[in-house]
């Protein structure tokens, strides 16, 4: 019984995984193509960076659910404490998505060395790749 409920979670993991890199692998294609040289170089140090920003959102936080809330059997608390910690991730992840929207101007004069591509940042800003 317990195996079989393992086996199960990890085949939607599995299979989960497949599709995200599925539409990357599509996405790939129609981004390189739509996009020169230099946008599409742009584009992927925008994915780079939030890469990059999404630990500092998280804050270690997934590791601490897993240890600390994998043994509690109350659903109650549970439930509370993993809301908390989601909300507190996603005010995390707006401030610094505000924050980079906000600074976008200045970081693509001094990343890019192009004020052109700030507009790339803002639409960068808010996508989170966890």
């Amino acid at each position: 019984m317990q195996y079989s409920k393992f086996a199960k979670d990890v085949g939607i993991v599995g299979i989960t995984q497949a599709l995200i890199s599925l539409g990357s692998f599509f996405l790939l294609p129609i981004i390189t193509k739509t996009l020169g040289s230099h946008s599409y170089g742009v584009w992927v140090q925008i994915n780079i960076t939030i890469y990059l920003l999404t630990p500092l959102a998280l804050m270690g936080l997934s590791m601490g659910i897993i240890r600390f809330l994998s043994s509690e059997k109350d659903r109650d608390k549970i439930r509370e404490s993993f809301f908390s910690v989601i909300a507190f991730v996603i005010l995390t992840g707006l401030f610094i998505s505000s924050l980079v929207f906000l600074l976008s101007d200045l970081l693509a004069m001094y990343i890019f060395k192009d004020i052109t591509t700030s507009y790339l940042i803002k639409i960068g800003a808010f996508f989170n790749s966890s």
